[in-house]
């Protein structure tokens, strides 16, 4: 029974997993954050792209 619950202890194989979960879970937030940052920035590029073409066709 001591060698099982010490295999269980030492086993690896769901940790790259963990892993790959966090750091997606880091990326996520970060670009989260990005865009909450930029918002104001990307409505105004928005903006003056659409102001751009409306004067065109007029």
């Amino acid at each position: 029974m001591e060698s099982l619950i010490e295999s269980f202890l030492h086993d690896e194989d769901g940790q790259g997993m963990t892993e790959y979960s966090i750091v997606l879970g880091v990326i996520s937030i970060a670009a989260f954050g990005i865009i909450i940052l930029l918002t104001e920035e990307l409505q105004q590029v928005y903006t003056r792209v659409v102001d751009a073409v409306q004067s065109r066709d007029s």
